[in-house]
């Protein structure tokens, strides 16, 4: 029998690129340039996309917040002060958006424009915020807890987006398929 050569290990590298409010405004232009981009649905409209995963809301408070141990009603969610994502008039994230469509206004005290940073300006504070429940991972930050919202909320649909006139191109239909698969293993799903 003729000796099998080894699989063929295919090596790629991926360059992850934090995405500002200015690139949601102007995404059509950015992917025209950057190829991709991973935001949920809800902020880059009419664009070709695929769903990488979903994931639900919860409220994110510090562990002494005088919540902590029962969780929020509803009347809390338009009182308390909040650190918001991506707060503004051209973005915002998809459960803030959902909270104003129900007539609650977020009493907004910090606006960051990343998830990772609101656990920090929770700390030590009695405000609260609406994150992701994988960013906690399975292991909570200690002086944190969270809980479900008040308030039923549509999951986040996670997604990358992409121009049309990247449709068709082998190399970014490749690009498109390791993404997909990252995130599916991360996520459990592949």
């Amino acid at each position: 029998m003729p000796a099998r050569s080894p699989p063929r290990t295919l090596r790629c590298r991926i360059r992850f690129l934090p995405t500002t409010p200015d690139h949601v405004v102007r995404a059509e232009q950015v992917l025209v340039e950057r190829g991709l981009m991973i935001v949920p649905h809800g902020f880059v409209y009419d664009l070709p996309n695929g769903e990488l995963f979903r994931d639900e809301w919860v409220v994110l408070m510090d562990a002494e917040h005088p919540s902590a141990a029962t969780g929020l009603t509803a009347d809390e969610l338009e009182t308390l002060p909040w650190v918001l994502v991506y707060h503004g008039s051209a973005a915002s994230t998809p459960a803030a958006r959902q909270l104003r469509m129900l007539g609650i206004e977020p009493r907004v005290q910090v606006v960051t424009e990343s998830f990772l940073t609101v656990p920090s300006l929770l700390m030590g504070s009695n405000r609260i915020a609406l994150v992701p429940s994988r960013m906690l991972g399975d292991h909570p930050h200690p002086r944190l807890v969270s809980h479900r919202s008040p308030i039923p909320l549509e999951p986040l649909a996670q997604a990358m987006w992409w121009h049309p006139i990247h449709d068709h191109e082998p190399e970014h239909q490749f690009l498109r398929e390791v993404v997909s698969d990252a995130v599916g293993r991360i996520c459990g799903s592949g």
